[in-house]
């Protein structure tokens, strides 16, 4: 079983998330809330 992690570049900021949903949903939450940083999901 894989997990997923919210990034920001190489770096794990978040996670392990069990589905790459809830990762993607976190990600999104942050997106909202920070200005200039892109945070994205990876499996790992």
């Amino acid at each position: 079983m894989s997990d997923y992690y919210v990034m920001v570049g190489s770096r794990e900021v978040e996670g392990p998330f069990e589905d790459r949903k809830s990762a993607k949903r976190r990600a999104d939450e942050l997106n909202m809330n920070e200005v200039g940083t892109n945070y994205t999901v990876r499996k790992q």
